[in-house]
């Protein structure tokens, strides 16, 4: 069952990116899917719900680094562990040409339209990011890095 929900979620997010939360109709993400009208209710109630479920996804999976899981002992290894995982959250699974950085804005500044705390969720990713850049940077410090 999780992997049904999850085929759905992919599917929306691949097709927001492409087209827009605006443009994809919930009869798109049916076909798109394969899925039957009755699955789609199953697990989610609406479009919006869907849209907010793979935002929050995306968002904790896709576009926010967790730097907890990242090397704190040099600058040099953090950024060594750095780049390839920001790497991978840019294409994750979804196509290069569909995740391209314009799509990816784009996906976000709707969000921040229609959803209604999507600014604050965001907002306390980047406090954590903030937090470990701080970290890191005094780490550098520390080690005489910079």
């Amino acid at each position: 069952m999780e992997d049904s929900r999850n085929q759905i979620l992919q599917t929306a997010l691949k097709l927001f990116l492409e087209k827009s939360y605006k443009a994809v109709t919930f009869q798109e993400l049916i076909e798109k899917t394969g899925f039957s009208k009755g699955a789609f209710f199953y697990y989610f109630k609406n479009k919006q719900e869907i849209f907010e479920t793979v935002m929050d996804m995306y968002v904790d999976r896709f576009a926010v680094v967790d730097f907890t899981q990242l090397s704190q002992t040099s600058l040099r290894d953090f950024l060594d562990a750095y780049y390839p995982v920001v790497k991978r959250m840019r294409t994750g699974f979804i196509a290069p040409e569909v995740a391209s950085a314009a799509n990816n804005y784009s996906l976000i500044f709707e969000a921040l339209r229609i959803i209604p705390d999507f600014k604050s969720k965001i907002n306390r990713h980047e406090d954590k990011a903030t937090a470990g850049w701080i970290s890191i940077v005094a780490a550098a410090r520390k080690n005489k890095e910079i």
